[in-house]
């Protein structure tokens, strides 16, 4: 369908957008902060999605892109974490294989997860899917922020 073009475009778009743009503005702003919004970004377009369910196309389309935005930013710069939490190159690799696994483990629970919420609860598992998307993108915010903490306190200690 129609739908499911626009969306892609509109991930196309936004990894385009995101890819240019998030390295800079990590760099000026820190990669915490920018981590910090990009969730915060897939968080509104996830909830809106979710409470907002009766909408045109273009506004769905719109709202894809914006989550695109926002993860596309945070993969860009997931991996430069490492560098600020000090971890060692000799166990890098480890360190981006544990990283890795946490991270695509949405790519493998979630479409089951989504099926078994809208088996069970038809129509509105859509939102009861979408909301608890969302709540995870503001769990990702406050393990940023933990993250951010910890990195500040080591700082200081090795002062």
């Amino acid at each position: 369908s129609a739908y499911r073009y626009r969306v892609a475009e509109a991930m196309t778009a936004a990894r385009e957008a995101a890819g240019v743009s998030q390295r800079e503005l990590a760099d000026r702003l820190g990669r915490p902060r920018i981590m910090t919004i990009a969730f915060a970004i897939m968080a509104v377009g996830t909830f809106a999605i979710a409470l907002f369910p009766k909408m045109s196309v273009p506004v769905f389309v719109a709202l894809c892109a914006l989550v695109y935005v926002g993860m596309y930013c945070n993969y860009g710069i997931v991996f430069s974490l490492m560098d600020d939490g000090g971890i060692p190159m000799e166990v890098s690799g480890t360190a981006v294989g544990v990283i890795c696994t946490i991270g695509y483990l949405p790519e493998v629970v979630c479409p089951a997860t989504a099926g078994i919420i809208l088996d069970t609860f038809t129509e509105a598992g859509y939102k009861y899917y979408f909301l608890a998307v969302g709540i995870i993108m503001l769990i990702g915010i406050v393990g940023i922020m933990i993250w951010n903490r910890s990195m500040k306190k080591q700082k200081a200690l090795n002062k």
